[in-house]
């Protein structure tokens, strides 16, 4: 017992050291110069835009440059959705996104086109909705459409002005008077009310001041903020659960 938890310890130990020199070891064998598209003047290792030489970056973490605006696309190739990237912090590992579809402001406020919660990423993903501390800097966002008015936390109404926009794929005839809610935190089932419908859920690392009294201007921020993702590799956690599932079918035997 004692010489398999050191074996494991052993491997803990080379992988977090691999993972912390990484940094340096990407500057000595990675010498590409950095990209640029629209306001990401800082493009380099782990990613790369889809036309640098194939030794620069990781194709796991291609970018496109698209309209002078720097883009991820997530999902496969069947269910792309695509995001616009508004940031990359190298030394958080994070990078920071925002739907497509919500800078293209009018006179009202504009709705994210795709759902998307931390649920839609698995361990085989590129990316992570846990930073390098195991900590959840998002909060989930939902969307809900409802036959009849709600004048109840945490529902907050987001306006006559979305309903145009908003309920064109909902579930209610459109000669229904339809109102339109956002959630923002953990939505529980029995927090649905009944015959309302959720419509989209959506992450944002938007800092609220005030949880407990969020307006209409702070969800706004919220999308316009976007999300942040990691590229932070969980080699110890994937080490650690294949450990967990070892010993437990040892002890079964």
């Amino acid at each position: 017992m004692l010489r398999e938890n050191l074996i494991v310890v052993g491997f803990i130990t080379v992988l977090v050291l691999i993972h912390f020199t990484q940094p340096c070891w990407c500057k000595q064998n990675h010498p590409c110069d950095p990209s640029s598209c629209g306001n990401i003047h800082n493009i380099s290792y782990p990613f790369r835009l889809k036309d640098d030489p194939k030794n620069c970056g990781n194709p796991k973490y291609e970018l496109a440059c698209e309209n002078n605006a720097t883009v991820l696309y997530l999902g496969d190739h069947k269910h792309k959705r695509k995001y616009l990237v508004q940031s990359i912090n190298y030394p958080n590992l994070t990078i920071r996104l925002v739907d497509s579809a919500v800078p293209k402001k009018d006179n009202c406020f504009f709705l994210p086109q795709y759902s998307l919660t931390e649920y839609n990423f698995i361990y085989k993903d590129p990316y992570s909705t846990f930073n390098q501390f195991d900590q959840q800097k998002n909060k989930p966002v939902t969307f809900l459409n409802c036959p009849y008015p709600v004048d109840s936390p945490p529902y907050l109404e987001i306006g006559q002005c979305i309903n145009g926009v908003y309920t064109t794929n909902s579930s209610f005839s459109s000669s229904s008077r339809i109102h339109s809610y956002v959630i923002v935190s953990g939505l529980m089932a029995a927090e649905v009310r009944e015959r309302c419908s959720i419509e989209l859920m959506v992450m944002t690392s938007w800092a609220f001041k005030d949880n407990n009294n969020i307006s209409f201007s702070d969800i706004y921020d919220a999308m316009e903020y976007g999300f942040e993702l990691s590229w932070f590799k969980t080699e110890v956690l994937l080490l650690l659960h294949s450990w967990t599932v070892f010993r437990w079918i040892h002890q079964v035997r």
